[in-house]
């Protein structure tokens, strides 16, 4: 992959530490096991594999056809995540007695995150606008591409 500037490792290892990152998170916070992790990644692997492009796969598979509905699932990830990192760290380390009043003031304590949500809508739209400018999202394009993910879907799950 051609890097346009100056960045420390390459590409691919950028987008390797995130996803071996959060794993990491996952695992330490009790949310998923190490088995359970490499299932996920494999999946991702199988349907990054399926769908050829990822902006276009993003849209297709997650959003439904619709770049709007990936952008709101984009923002709702992001102004959710500190409250969902928050509460399982909470009920890793707490009795369920303790956590429940925890996790309240807890939902009291970020509650203001959701007034940036229009912002974080804006910044995702402008981040993901290279990546979804060229997209096709005709109805008629989205069900012939999604057919074509699943076709490629099974036939990876039949060699894997």
């Amino acid at each position: 992959v051609e890097m346009k500037r100056q960045h420390w490792g390459h590409v691919l290892n950028a987008l390797y530490l995130s996803l071996s990152s959060m794993s990491q998170v996952l695992v330490q916070t009790g949310v998923a096991d190490s088995p359970s992790i490499e299932v996920a990644m494999r999946h991702l692997g199988r349907l990054l594999i399926a769908a050829d492009k990822f902006g276009e796969g993003s849209v297709a598979i997650l959003g439904g056809g619709s770049k709007e509905a990936t952008l709101q699932l984009m923002t709702h990830i992001v102004t959710g995540a500190p409250m969902a990192i928050s509460t399982c760290m909470v009920a890793r380390v707490l009795p369920g007695f303790l956590a429940r009043p925890y996790v309240r003031f807890l939902q009291f304590l970020w509650s203001p995150v959701g007034l940036f949500r229009g912002l974080v809508y804006k910044v995702s739209a402008w981040a993901s606008k290279p990546m979804f400018a060229s997209l096709d999202t005709s109805p008629e394009h989205m069900k012939e591409f999604q057919a074509g993910v699943l076709r490629r879907m099974c036939a990876v799950e039949k060699i894997a």
